[in-house]
């Protein structure tokens, strides 16, 4: 085991152990602290890390090894995410995300679901200006496209267009950013 595999690993540790489970980023007198703890850990186990992320509390990335997220970015407290995330530049997640990672496999009905596998790692990607609301589920496969907003609640199943407003259960275009009401 290399010596990056081992720091990785401790930081792991220290995460799920400690430092997830530390208050909100939002309490008046440590909130700062405990971003930039949060952030520091998290940018010892991510992929890439950019500047001033902040990373809620209660949140599960698996081993982090494939997340990625960019500069003025965060993810809300109790958010459940793939290991194969990229997430741009400032980009506003609110509490509760989930990011579904690969699904079990379901062609053949002569063998039980639970023995066909899974599907390979896809990826989902979060694009530059984003604000995902809470409660949001987001599919594997996704690409949630540059200044778009996904209203809370939604389930969003495919791609969707720039600077649009996405909601409900499949989620479908509101309407544009850009558009006057």
């Amino acid at each position: 085991m290399n010596i990056q595999k081992i720091k990785t690993n401790f930081f792991l540790i220290i995460y799920y152990s400690i430092v997830s489970k530390l208050p909100s980023n939002t309490s008046i007198f440590v909130g700062l602290f405990i971003r930039k703890i949060r952030g520091f850990v998290c940018s010892q186990i991510f992929k890439y890390s950019g500047d001033n992320i902040d990373i809620g509390r209660n949140i599960y990335f698996g081993n982090g090894a494939d997340v990625e997220i960019g500069h003025n970015s965060g993810i809300g407290n109790d958010s459940r995410i793939t290991n194969n995330l990229v997430i741009g530049n400032d980009v506003m997640i609110a509490p509760n995300l989930v990011v579904l990672g690969p699904n079990h496999n379901f062609d053949r009905l002569d063998i039980p679901m639970n023995k066909q596998g899974v599907s390979k790692k896809t990826l989902v990607k979060i694009e530059n200006d984003v604000w995902i609301g809470t409660n949001v589920i987001l599919g594997n496969k996704i690409t949630i496209k540059k200044g778009s907003i996904i209203a809370a609640g939604s389930v969003v199943t495919k791609d969707n267009k720039e600077y649009s407003i996405y909601g409900g259960n499949p989620a479908s275009l509101i309407k544009y950013r850009y558009e006057k009401n």
